[in-house]
């Protein structure tokens, strides 16, 4: 309760007493309800409301901290209204206390601004904190004051947890001074919707004498969530002989983990769920029985076996950094690892702006049943749920030691006892380019797989295992920077003069480079990617790219884009297929003709006859686009000289020509139509010249 001084003043001075508005009747109203408030005077006795200024329009009372309007003369024409002010002890000492016990056992509403002082400590209060009775006549804290815990020893020589547990359970929340605090092997509790704050979080450097090279706050004990929910932790730095920061069970979840950075020989941040077999099948909602919803953001490890590790359902990483890892950075994992009937399903997890420094393996996603004998890609025996939708967004590495992204277990690990499970539904999206990442991404096992938007380049690209991948996608998104040497990245190369050539990759619009030495006709591929796009580039004299239905291709640098749709090549488009319009000299010909449309780049032909004409024909008449023109002239300089027939290949507008007069050129030109399968050539002009 406060006291409020005020003074009232007229809108016109009068004779007597100038501008105090003397004798005026003041009005104090609780602003939330207009109800009229228990007002007192200065000595807590109380006094009635509306109460009268004095003889100098001066005017006190006390009221209990709240927000009030006080009304000057209410109701006349001199009204004055004075809206939400507020009257409460904003600042000094509430309360004070013998020990921390005391104050946590009265029945004090704490309210944001006060100071109390237990002992020699002094807490601040940053968030109202109100009190509720349980049985026995205990009051428990609810609202979440915020300790400053500034009697805590700061050189590391005593175990502080319990007394940092019993204000967390006593409803308070707490904030660690700058210092060292706490003994390595020991672990806090922190119960559900408390929060943990420090004073600064340092960053681990091992040139510095003390291995931390920033002020804050560092704690030399583990923090558990486990079966926590919603509590936040934020602003210190964790150097743990075990693990930094754990949340296991299914009850663990709605947490918010900021700034805290790690040191730990097992593991930096792990979140498991530890399902029982029950709990897993107990209902067909996938996500029953786990809370999960984990974000933990702007967080650093260094060091032990692994950094960053959700074996939860829902946890998001966001800009963490994982160094030395010798295990793995940042892992997603589903298993059974605690128990043949105890799992970790490992569901909609995401690893976004991450980076992992000299790990061992950066990214990981994997999935096992530890407790069955069937190896790689092996029958799940204790029905554990494989990882889901996993992704990795915009993650980089630097300097790894073996594999910088791995999806599926490396088939080198499966055991007698161990079966290595198939992900599923696995992005990789918006990767940057990186010459430090050999086998940048290695898909061992995977069910459903799309990388997207990615950089590739040399020593920076994507093998697959083959038998233990479906659904593998690499979108258009993706970049080729620089020369590859991948398996899925580089070029296809083909140079074995073969009939067949097997396309084996994966990468965005995979060129597949065609080198023969000899005449080849190509009419077949194996081992295409289903709607997969591909770049066939013809870089010889040789090759007669023939897979398209019937259409043909040849020629250097001739390119032509397409695509595998229900087993049938469709050519989506061509690069470098134009034919050269300047006449084609065919010689003397002195029987039947053929043309090799497909052999001769050419629209335009010329020939001389030598004798009668036995029948024209053309082979390859697919290598024509639907609507491209053939002329064709034929002369005789000797005598006239007879056509004995024209192929099917050819439509006349009226009776095909059966004769070349001598000294004479006949053209003819057609144009190419298809419809369905039915290829033709059909007469568009035909005129007799003298032969110059």
């Amino acid at each position: 309760m406060k006291a409020y001084h005020g003074t009232a003043v007229l809108k016109f001075d009068d004779d007597t007493t100038g501008n105090a508005a003397s004798g005026a009747l003041v009005t104090v109203r609780v602003n939330s309800s207009q109800a009229l408030a228990s007002i007192f005077d200065v000595d807590d006795v109380a006094v009635a409301n509306p109460l009268t200024t004095d003889s100098n329009g001066n005017y006190s009372f006390k009221a209990n901290d709240d927000i009030y309007d006080i009304i000057i003369s209410e109701g006349t024409p001199n009204e004055v209204k004075l809206v939400k002010v507020e009257v409460a002890e904003a600042s000094g000492i509430s309360s004070e206390f013998a020990t921390v016990e005391e104050m946590v056992n009265s029945t004090t509403v704490f309210q944001t601004g006060l100071i109390l002082n237990v002992g020699d400590a002094v807490f601040i209060v940053q968030n109202e904190v109100s009190t509720i009775q349980l049985a026995g006549g205990q009051y428990v804290k609810t609202g979440g004051a915020l300790v400053l815990m500034s009697w805590l020893a700061i050189d590391g020589s005593t175990d502080p947890t319990a007394d940092i547990e019993r204000l967390l359970n006593a409803g308070f929340n707490v904030k660690l001074p700058v210092g060292t605090i706490g003994q390595q092997g020991t672990s806090l509790s922190v119960p559900s919707g408390r929060v943990v704050l420090g004073s600064g979080a340092p960053r681990y450097d091992d040139t510095v004498a003390t291995g931390w090279d920033d002020f804050g706050t560092l704690v030399n004990f583990a923090v558990s969530l486990t079966d926590s929910k919603s509590c936040t932790l934020g602003n210190f730095s964790i150097d743990s002989t075990g693990d930094g920061v754990r949340g296991y069970n299914k009850s663990c979840g709605n947490h918010y983990i900021y700034r805290v950075n790690t040191k730990a020989v097992t593991h930096g941040h792990i979140y498991a769920l530890f399902l029982t077999a029950a709990e897993k099948e107990g209902s067909a909602d996938p996500l029953n029985n786990v809370v999960g919803n984990i974000v933990v953001e702007d967080c650093e490890h260094w060091g032990g076996a692994n950094g960053f590790i959700t074996k939860h359902d829902r946890v998001t990483f966001i800009r963490c950094r994982a160094h030395d890892c010798t295990t793995q950075g940042m892992a997603c994992a589903a298993d059974n690892i605690n128990g043949a009937q105890v799992f970790h399903t490992a569901r909609f997890n995401r690893f976004i702006d991450c980076e992992a420094i000299r790990c061992f393996i950066s990214f990981k996603n994997y999935s096992r049943d530890e407790f069955s004998a069937d190896g790689v890609g092996g029958v799940n025996t204790n029905g554990v749920i494989p990882s889901y939708d996993t992704q990795f967004i915009n993650c980089n590495t630097i300097g790894t030691t073996v594999y910088p992204f791995m999806v599926g277990d490396d088939p080198g690990t499966a055991t007698t006892t161990r079966a290595l499970l198939i992900p599923e539904l696995v992005k990789i999206r918006d990767l940057p380019y990186s010459l430090e990442n050999p086998g940048f991404i290695r898909i061992e096992a995977v069910n459903k797989c799309l990388i997207s938007g990615c950089e590739f380049g040399a020593g920076n690209n994507v093998r697959s295992i083959a038998g233990f991948t479906s659904g593998l996608i690499i979108d258009e998104s993706n970049t080729v920077i620089s020369t590859s040497t991948g398996d899925e990245v580089s070029d296809i190369v083909v140079n074995d003069n073969a009939t067949t050539i097997k396309l084996h990759k994966w990468c965005p619009n995979q060129r597949v480079l065609i080198q023969n030495t000899v005449d080849t006709t190509i009419n077949s591929t194996t081992d295409a990617v289903e709607n997969h796009k591909y770049n066939f580039v013809i870089d010889d004299s040789y090759t007669r790219l023939f897979i398209f239905g019937g259409q043909g291709y040849l020629g250097q640098d001739v390119e032509v884009r397409a695509a595998l749709r229900n087993t049938a090549w469709s050519a989506i488009e061509t690069v470098g297929t134009e034919r050269s319009s300047i006449p084609a000299d065919l010689g003397s010909i002195g029987a039947s003709v053929s043309i090799d449309l497909l052999a001769n780049r050419s629209d335009y032909f010329t020939m001389t006859t030598t004798t009668n004409v036995g029948g024209v024909s053309v082979a390859n008449i697919t290598s024509f686009q639907n609507g491209d023109i053939l002329t064709f002239e034929m002369d005789t300089f000797v005598s006239d000289k007879l056509i004995g027939g024209w192929s099917s290949s050819f439509l006349f507008s009226s009776a095909a020509p059966s004769q070349i007069f001598a000294g004479e050129t006949l053209q003819l030109r057609f144009k190419k139509i298809q419809r369905a399968a039915v290829h033709r050539f059909i007469e568009i002009s035909r005129f007799s010249y003298t032969t110059p």
